[in-house]
């Protein structure tokens, strides 16, 4: 069960009190091999861990229950049974963290409030508010992740990231649009900051979707073996998106993968 603490209650000015956590964290090596083994191969024992990352059981055992105790990580019940005692099976706790997940599109928004262990608790498509301006859909867009909260007792303490993807280049030192035809009046804009007006506690990370789509396909598509490949999205305008070696390749102005658009 989720420890309570004073900002799990709605707080009107949420600079009021200091938060005691803001993302992205900054974790110890074991702890970081740790959270990363488990979401790369699922639940695992103690044991399974200490033999993925390659720790001693003892040491496992005190970096689990540190997770445990922030609530990072809960135990998920027994594994399979292996002619010996079941060991007990991590996992994510759920309830520990909330991801917003926001396309921007030509016409449309779609949205979806993701809980840590990755399950998708809220999904909304809406049409592009009109006027189409950064602060109208920006606010559109936190408008509604704050009403779809409150209605699941979500305190905004708890919203720890938002991924926003968009139809045109990003310049990943400033986290701004680079100025497009394809989103007038979005270039140089400040996205993240009035993101964070109302959710403090969350980092705010914009991509562009073509990227989005082939890291997705990296990370939990058919191709996740593979450290190279290429995502082609066909829609009003074409892109790609390039993985080499892993890692996202933007070029040298940020704008590797665009094609062209369709009239």
């Amino acid at each position: 069960m989720k420890k309570s603490s004073a900002l799990d209650r709605f707080q009107d000015n949420p600079f009021e009190a200091t938060p005691t956590r803001i993302a992205p964290f900054l974790l110890a090596r074991p702890k970081f091999l740790t959270l990363t083994a488990i979401r790369k191969y699922g639940t695992l024992s103690r044991t399974q861990i200490a033999e993925t990352i390659g720790y001693s059981p003892s040491k496992i055992t005190s970096v689990v229950n540190d997770l445990l105790d922030a609530g990072i990580l809960e135990e998920k019940g027994e594994g399979p049974a292996t002619g010996a005692r079941r060991a007990t099976e991590l996992g994510f706790n759920p309830d520990f963290a909330y991801i917003v997940a926001v396309r921007i599109g030509f016409s449309k928004l779609e949205i979806a409030l993701v809980d840590f262990t990755e399950h998708i608790r809220v999904r909304q498509m809406l049409p592009m508010p009109a006027p189409s301006d950064p602060d109208t859909v920006l606010n559109e867009i936190c408008n509604v992740v704050r009403q779809r909260i409150d209605k699941l007792n979500i305190p905004i303490s708890d919203v720890l990231a938002f991924g926003i993807t968009v139809p045109g280049a990003v310049d990943m030192q400033t986290g701004t649009l680079f100025d497009s035809p394809l989103m007038p009046s979005w270039g140089g804009h400040q996205i993240d900051s009035l993101i964070r007006e109302s959710f403090p506690y969350a980092i705010v990370l914009v991509e562009n979707e073509a990227n989005a789509m082939a890291y997705g396909e990296l990370r939990n598509g058919a191709n996740r073996d593979l450290q190279s490949l290429i995502y082609a999205n066909v829609g009003a305008s074409i892109s790609s998106g390039i993985i080499l070696n892993g890692r996202i390749y933007r070029g040298t102005n940020g704008r590797a993968g665009d094609i062209g658009q369709i009239h």
